[in-house]
């Protein structure tokens, strides 16, 4: 998907594709600073911290492998993201329920090179957390095949945070070689080299969307600065880390060019802790140039049971002389988030913040059902259907010239909301019913002549209504979990987005129409109680088919399009007409905040599309249009209103905003295109890309 005009529409109001708040699934790589426990499953490891006084701060005061007095960044940024801190690896290596909600492999010690940290004798190196995630990868592709692990993998988020220990426990170690053998500019070339490699190894399997954090100022922790006789920080230490940040900026920026959809991001956090050290009274700390537990750097500087541990806690930058203490990490994860919502093109830190989604710019995959304003196809499959538009003039202004069964001269608002998002037009249903690859990137089920109630549009022999619909991705999703599983096909439909443009025709195709029943034997409050009773049962079908992130479109001005206006002696819009399609839309409204209420996680959204239309038709000339009364085809609306190949076309067909009786033209798809992405980026809280208003009715 186009990342640049998706950010998704704004992160189509913060998406992701969606994603009305997508659960992110992260996957984070790294040392101590977000080790979760890993190392307690290391036998041998001398780098623990699964004893007191480490944990005193966190939930139940007791220690968990978190070398630090409470949380760590990644816990605090995972609350964030309203999701718990992805578990250790090794306590979950075969949970494939556990393993696609993401995973920790950081280790204590790790480092990019393997030789980094061996004095620990045990920990996982960051080549070893990659063959861990190796395993990972196989296990979720052995429980949902391959097609649905590829894009878990290629939409889930990956952290890095690893380099620390390459200076600390190696380079800066005068017993150990690697300080001896190269010069500063040698092992930072190691160090890039290495890092090329493995970060392409994580792409290879599936790894598209990285963050790779920078080093901080090593040389003021306290572990450096107890190596200056004035205790300052060590300013050659801290250039080394500059340098390698630099390197390291570099060489994302070559793998984002070349490697084909790699969306690698450097975080450069070296200036906010920096920060955070030369200024904690800025931040409500007293002191940054030591730690809070009375450590013996020389004998590792961890914190261990007999240590001294200050009281105020809360006012210490460093809990030992290493790792930053629990109210640290808190102003660090802040700041950090406000790096990425500030600084990055990508704008997937601004979709991290709004949570929606990590999509960090996930392919929104969408499923649209509706009428013939959002058909593309469905009903020239049915064979006795009177509702079709695959003849000319339909598609006279579609790529090729050529009918497809678009109700329109060319392009449906769902087309245009499709190629601002980045992805195809999903096809119509029923040409691709068995494709599985198809079915799992989107499908359109809408059908001209469809209506709420079965008994819509009768009088077209064969149309799908909305609860055709429903069946129909029924066997979607039957399909769909055959071939990837239930746990991975729920994951899938749960963080799809569901448009929904229905209920034109259960007004013009049924209770405006004198000769059919239900004109004669409801009131309007009657019809539409009739209409909001089962359209909540619809929708809660779909629910419980999955869908959870659904975008109902309100009905436009019908009493304003040519089919109605004819009605009028003056031509003019059917006043009551409108306000019964304005009475529907409001209990359409209630609806919908009732389901949010009522159903656990569903983000349902009402996008009230009928101000944007009837602006378009009270000032065409606004929008570069000049006629909003009639219809660019000229037709005899009292055989249907639709345009026939024997229609007389007007020329200058981007001058009219309908196209026939029922549907607007190409031009105006594209104006109201852009005003419904207006609607959704200024009106939302909840985000989605999006698919079609619905303007006018169908035939």
């Amino acid at each position: 998907m186009s990342m640049s005009r998706l950010v998704f529409a704004a992160c189509i109001i913060s998406m992701a594709a969606i994603a009305l708040a997508a659960t992110p699934v992260t996957y984070i790589f790294g040392d101590s600073l977000t080790d979760v426990g890993n190392n307690n499953f290391l036998q041998y490891s001398l780098a623990k911290s699964n004893y007191p006084w480490y944990g005193i701060d966190y939930s139940g005061g007791q220690a968990t492998g978190r070398f630090c007095n409470g949380r760590t960044i990644g816990d605090f940024i995972s609350a964030k993201l309203g999701i718990p801190s992805p578990p250790p690896y090794l306590s979950v290596t075969q949970n494939v329920d556990t393993l696609l909600k993401g995973v920790n492999y950081a280790s204590g010690g790790a480092g990019i090179l393997n030789d980094t940290g061996l004095y620990f004798i045990q920990r996982l190196s960051f080549d070893d957390q990659i063959k861990n995630f190796k395993k990972t990868k196989e296990v979720i592709t052995a429980n949902i095949r391959e097609v649905a692990a590829n894009k878990h993998f290629n939409e889930a988020t990956f952290f890095i945070g690893i380099g620390s220990n390459d200076y600390v426990n190696n380079f800066l170690q005068p017993f150990l070689p690697d300080g001896q053998q190269y010069t500063h500019e040698e092992f930072t070339e190691l160090l890039i080299s290495t890092l090329d490699q493995q970060l392409q190894s994580l792409y290879q399997l599936g790894a598209r969307k990285i963050v790779f954090h920078g080093l901080g100022p090593l040389g003021c922790i306290p572990s450096q600065r107890v190596k200056s006789k004035s205790g300052q920080c060590l300013k050659r230490v801290n250039e080394w880390i500059l340098q390698f940040n630099s390197n390291v900026q570099k060489l994302i920026n070559r793998l984002n060019h070349r490697l084909p959809n790699a969306k690698f991001i450097f975080a450069d956090t070296y200036p906010l802790v920096l920060d955070l050290i030369n200024n904690p009274s800025t931040y409500g700390f007293k002191v940054s140039n030591t730690s809070c537990c009375n450590v013996d750097t020389s004998i590792g500087g961890l914190c261990l049971p007999n240590s001294k541990v200050c009281r105020n806690r809360h006012e210490f930058v460093f809990w030992d002389a290493f790792h930053p203490s629990d109210a640290a990490n808190a102003v660090l994860a802040e700041k950090f988030f406000s790096l990425l919502f500030t600084s990055f093109k990508l704008v997937f830190a601004a979709c991290i913040i709004s949570m929606a989604a990590i999509a960090l710019a996930a392919t929104p995959v969408t499923y649209i059902f509706g009428d013939s304003l959002t058909d593309v196809g469905n009903n020239n499959f049915l064979q006795y259907s009177l509702a079709k538009s695959n003849y000319p003039w339909y598609g006279i202004d579609y790529s090729g010239g050529q009918a497809t069964g678009r109700f329109c001269n060319g392009r449906t608002i769902g087309d245009f909301i499709s190629a601002k998002l980045g992805i195809p037009s999903p096809p119509p249903y029923l040409s691709v019913t068995q494709n599985v690859d198809t079915l799992l990137k989107g499908v359109n089920y809408a059908s001209g002549g469809a209506g709420i109630l079965n008994d819509t549009g009768l009088y077209f022999i064969q149309r799908l209504s909305f609860d055709d619909q429903i069946k129909n991705f029924k066997k979607t999703k039957e399909v769909i979990t055959a071939n990837i599983r239930e746990v991975a096909a729920n994951k899938h439909f749960n963080e799809a987005t569901f448009f929904i443009g229905i209920g034109s025709n259960d007004y013009v195709n049924n209770f405006l129409q004198p000769f059919l029943p239900d004109g004669q034997q409801y009131t309007h409050e009657e019809f539409t109680e009739l209409l909001i009773s089962t359209l909540d049962q619809q929708l809660q079908s779909l629910y419980q088919l999955g869908a959870r992130k659904i975008v109902f479109h309100g009905l436009g001005p019908l009493g304003c399009i040519p089919s109605q206006r004819v009605k009028s002696k003056s031509g003019q819009c059917l006043k009551r007409v409108n306000e019964w399609i304005l009475q529907f839309n409001s209990n359409v409204q209630k609806l919908i905040n009732r389901l949010n209420h009522r159903l656990p996680n569903a983000k349902f959204i009402f996008a009230d599309t009928y101000p944007l239309v009837l602006d378009l038709i009270n000032n065409p000339s606004t929008y570069g249009f000049k006629v909003s009364n009639t219809s660019c085809c000229n037709v005899d609306t009292s055989i249907g209103g639709l345009c026939l190949p024997n229609s007389k076309v007007c020329r200058n067909r981007h001058e009219f905003v309908f196209w026939d009786a029922f549907h607007p033209s190409d031009a105006a798809n594209a104006v109201l295109a852009e005003k419904f992405f207006s609607l959704l980026f200024t009106s939302f809280k909840s985000a989605a890309p999006t698919a079609a208003p619905t303007p006018s009715p169908t035939p």
